[in-house]
């Protein structure tokens, strides 16, 4: 089945910074994803990961997948 893959970046500062167990994060940056099948079914995601070292690694692996994947090409990638 071939997928329709679309993507919409997002970064944004938060009202009030939180602690984890990694660090302060002062800040939010990633992307909302749609998957959209041929009959037309649909989902929405979000990649944004807490390490801001593996943006790069999301933008790399969204080049690959392209804009039209499949289920199996997704898991590999992912």
């Amino acid at each position: 089945m071939v997928l329709i893959f679309k993507k919409k970046s997002f970064s944004f500062k938060l009202i009030q910074p939180i602690q984890t167990s990694k660090g302060l994060i002062k800040s939010k940056e990633g992307w909302l994803i749609c998957l959209q099948s041929s009959s037309g079914r649909h989902g929405w995601g979000e990649v944004s990961p807490i390490n801001t070292k593996e943006i790069s690694k999301c933008e790399q692996i969204f080049k690959e997948i392209g804009e039209k994947t499949s289920c199996e090409e997704l898991e590999e990638k992912i």
